[in-house]
């Protein structure tokens, strides 16, 4: 059972199954299915070995309805195989992950949770970087699933401590660029020739290495150190919680960055470097203004990198705004690559029901 768990949407058994067994129980039993079907990768204490440690923040969900959905159906793109066990034995072995994080013992809720959300929007500054069921900010994790995701011990600690931990796809980067310009962000992706980051502005970057002239990665995040009091604290982690039934925003403002507007599908023509439909503009001609590739030159075209999505047979025209290309895969999942060199910002998978 190798790697980490991934994102799933599917609750996959009757919540009644849950009363034959109490916590302990259900907890005893994980440890024996976990040391019987996934020791030989995680190691007997989880810890990890050819598979990651599974004691702490887990990269791919740390619900318990995620890390049910990676156990029985595997990770895709990453060794982590599907195993053939029930639902309720896969609940199991997520229960006794869980309770190795928060050693079975968690504090008690003890903060008011109405008052947490009025300082998670206001006060607090939390939603300039996080969001929370839509609302907020990207540059910190969305804070969203927290309730099933960390125990109240480890979200006392990430709050008042946020340079301890962080999280992945948003350490802190300084860069000099050889303009001499300076930006702050967080990576979202890195590899040897090239480095995407979102800005503080919430400005997604897309750079060539041999474009900046020095990268600081200070071991500090963007988060700063929470100033409130004590009963503050526990506001906030009670909203996260056990957050109150939040009414839906009345008024969606896009991002100012690949939201594509009418009026640009409707003048495509007029910026031929990007490509915004599928026939290329509403025209439906699959013309391309571009006049680099000729007929002259067009048998020295070769290819310049790969992304694999997994599955075959991929036949798509893919989109792409400002420099990113978003493409879907065949097994209901999208990725968005930057164009020049083929990495990815993200990828995104869809679970569907095996009778679907």
């Amino acid at each position: 059972m190798p790697r980490c768990f991934a994102p799933a949407l599917l609750a996959l058994f009757p919540p009644l199954l849950l009363a034959q067994h109490s916590a302990p129980d259900r907890i005893a039993q994980g440890r024996e299915l976990f040391e019987h079907n996934c020791t030989a990768c995680h190691g007997e204490n989880a810890k990890g070995g050819r598979g990651s440690d599974l004691t702490g923040a887990l990269q791919h969900g740390s619900s318990e309805n995620e890390i049910v959905e990676n156990i029985t159906h595997g990770i895709a793109g990453t060794e982590m195989p599907g195993f053939p066990l029930s639902p309720g034995d896969a609940r199991s072995i997520a229960a006794y992950l869980r309770s190795l994080r928060s050693n079975g013992n968690d504090l008690p809720v003890t903060g008011n949770p109405s008052r947490g959300e009025s300082a998670f929007f206001g006060s607090a500054g939390c939603a300039r970087c996080h969001m929370f069921a839509g609302r907020g900010g990207r540059l910190g994790p969305d804070l969203t699933s927290e309730r099933d995701a960390r125990s109240v011990r480890e979200l006392l600690a990430l709050i008042a401590q946020p340079h301890k931990q962080l999280a992945r796809g948003f350490e802190t980067v300084e860069l000099a660029l050889a303009d001499g310009s300076h930006l702050r962000g967080v990576v979202k992706n890195e590899d040897t020739y090239s480095m995407q980051m979102m800005d503080d502005h919430e400005r997604l970057r897309l750079l060539l290495k041999r474009g900046i002239a020095h990268i600081d990665r200070p071991k500090a995040s963007l988060m700063p150190v929470f100033k409130g009091d004590a009963s503050q604290l526990n506001d906030l982690v009670a909203f996260l919680k056990m957050p109150p039934r939040m009414a839906p925003s009345a008024i969606w403002t896009p991002s100012p960055d690949f939201n594509v507007t009418f009026n640009r599908l409707r003048n495509s023509d007029e910026e031929p470097q990007n490509w915004l439909s599928y026939w290329g503009s509403l025209r439906g001609t699959h013309y391309s203004g571009l006049a680099d590739v000729t007929p002259a030159n067009v048998k020295s075209l070769s290819a310049s990198w790969t992304y694999q999505f997994g599955g075959s047979g991929v036949e798509v025209t893919p989109l792409v705004v400002d420099g990113v290309m978003f493409v879907t895969g065949p097994l209901d999942n999208v990725a968005a690559l930057d164009a020049r060199t083929g990495r990815a910002i993200w990828h995104y998978s869809r679970r569907i029901p095996g009778d679907v």
